[in-house]
């Protein structure tokens, strides 16, 4: 009887602590026990999701990066979880490069794309204060845009952009 008291113990300490994160981080709030993280930021916490444009060939790219070279800032297209979720879903970046073109989304890589870098975690659904985050893409298919911003889905569909799904959905 006391070896089992034993186990139970040790099985509680190792118990309540995790299933105590598992809690938190449904609700969303404090940090996420769910693998999957943007670094050096706290697992509760949402990080700027921005619309940079090449200065060499006006490619867009939707990225949660803080500066890129030879990119210039346009605008913050909503915030995404840095860690995963109850109710999330990775966004990642996929970049082509005989094309230069990338594709952030929270699909499978298109073919001939490779792997770049997961920016953040998106809603699946719509929640309250948050935006759609819309993948368009050029109708020839070479170039992708991804925006949840107003000003930047109409600078999408003048450009001739067509859009292809919703991503997810993002913190204004």
């Amino acid at each position: 009887m006391r070896k089992l008291i034993g186990a139970l113990a040790v099985a509680a300490t190792v118990l309540v602590p995790a299933l105590q994160a598992h809690a938190s981080a449904e609700s969303g709030q404090g940090s996420a026990a769910i693998p999957g993280r943007v670094s050096g930021v706290p697992a509760d916490a949402t990080v700027p999701l921005k619309l940079y444009r090449s200065m060499a060939n006006d490619e867009n790219l939707t990225t949660s990066a803080q500066y890129l070279v030879n990119h210039r800032y346009i605008r913050t297209e909503g915030q995404v979880r840095s860690a995963q979720v109850l109710g999330t879903v990775a966004l990642k970046t996929y970049r082509h490069p005989g094309r230069g073109d990338t594709v952030t989304t929270t699909g499978a890589a298109p073919v001939g794309y490779t792997y770049s870098r997961t920016e953040g975690y998106v809603y699946s659904a719509a929640r309250g204060g948050t935006l759609s985050l819309r993948l368009f893409r050029s109708r020839l298919g070479t170039e992708h845009f991804t925006a949840a911003n107003q000003q930047s889905v109409d600078e999408a569909l003048q450009a001739g952009y067509i859009q292809v799904r919703v991503e997810g959905y993002v913190y204004r």
